[in-house]
């Protein structure tokens, strides 16, 4: 995240914010140039009074640069919408190709696949294809293909493919996932919390970023706001697949 932010131009952190929802699935922030950013709410459980996030009612007008901030906060609130921010900025036309990242790179029967953090539909596909797939989540997930924590780093380091959600910027875990990734033939950032943003991942083991472009701003604040997914954001035409090469 603090790379995603150094890339920043001062007249990108002044854009103010029009509006922002913090819902059960997404957040998303839209700015004064009509542009709109999603970051996934990874927020498992709450304790304590009906406030579940402190700075509400201060978002709508502030300043991007304002909401970067919220990242030196450490908690996944803040993090996650500073993520959708700084997407508003980044995951914009011409950002990168619309379709499948699957389209472009090069998956064979016997493949060793990690990934880390569970994407069903693209596990299923995978392992339709005859790949070698282990599946890392920190939910509590019963699902044939999750893997024990404590083969992560192994796997990882001897994957072919690696497929990271974007949601390990938000509880920084991507770090000490790359650590493990340099020897994969693929790395790809997947999702629709993920930046499209090539200069932010240069120099990482990120070969793809597999994320998304918000095209009906409205259906997408619709959605977000009466706890829709990712299933529903597509389904009724809010957002497309992007992919950048990095």
């Amino acid at each position: 995240m603090e790379q995603c932010i150094a890339t920043l131009k001062e007249e990108e952190k002044d854009l103010r914010v029009l509006r922002a929802v913090l819902g059960l699935g997404y957040h998303a922030v839209q700015l004064e140039n009509g542009s709109v950013g999603l970051s996934a709410n990874i927020l498992r459980d709450r304790r304590g009074n009906c406030t579940v996030f402190n700075a509400a009612g201060t978002i709508r007008g502030s300043r991007v640069g304002d909401l970067m901030e919220l990242n030196e906060r450490g908690d996944l609130l803040s993090r996650s919408l500073c993520l959708a921010a700084f997407n508003a900025l980044v995951n914009i036309e011409g950002s990168g190709d619309e379709g499948d990242v699957f389209d472009l790179i090069d998956v064979k029967a016997g493949d060793r696949v990690a990934m880390v953090g569970l994407i069903e539909p693209v596990a299923a596909m995978l392992k339709r294809m005859g790949c070698e797939v282990s599946v890392y989540e920190d939910r509590s997930v019963a699902h044939p293909l999750v893997s024990d924590p404590a083969t992560m780093a192994e796997r990882c380091g001897e994957a072919d493919i690696i497929i990271v959600t974007a949601t390990s910027l938000i509880n920084d875990t991507f770090d000490g996932i790359m650590g493990h990734a340099a020897k994969a033939r693929e790395v790809v950032l997947m999702g629709p919390s993920t930046p499209l943003s090539g200069v932010a991942f240069a120099g990482t083991p990120v070969t793809f970023l597999a994320g998304s472009r918000v095209i009906d701003p409205d259906a997408a604040f619709a959605i977000v706001m009466e706890g829709g997914g990712t299933q529903a954001l597509f389904r009724h035409g809010a957002m497309i697949k992007i992919i950048r090469k990095v």
